[in-house]
């Protein structure tokens, strides 16, 4: 997979914080899936309590050294972390291309192989 060379970290996960890539991978990698997908399920029953949906979608998280993108759809959860000075539209830009491309690939997987 292709991975933008200004992303610090790349995560994506399933709904139940199962890992199922990482790059770097590090010794807290699990504990940040974990806090990722349930950052992501506590924001959807905000938005759903609230009445603005039933999901979360985008999220941007903004810390004092890096600022971390996430995307999810309710089956899996991206982040891809940049350095503070990164533009916005750059990182959503490259948070879209990952997105489109790890769901391409989680399909490729999914499918069943097929003999011509």
């Amino acid at each position: 997979m292709r991975l933008p060379a200004e992303s610090r970290e790349t995560l994506l996960a399933r709904a139940d914080a199962t890992l199922i890539f990482a790059q770097p991978r590090g010794l807290r990698t699990e504990e940040v899936a974990a806090r990722a997908t349930k950052l992501a399920r506590m924001a959807s029953a905000m938005l759903a309590r609230a009445g603005l949906g039933d999901s979360l979608h985008h999220a941007v998280i903004e810390g004092a050294a890096e600022t971390t993108y996430l995307r999810a759809d309710g089956e899996t959860v991206l982040t891809l972390s940049f350095s503070g000075d990164a533009k916005g539209a750059t990182a959503l830009a490259h948070l879209e291309r990952v997105w489109v491309n790890c769901h391409s690939e989680l399909a490729r997987q999914a499918a069943p192989n097929r003999v011509a």
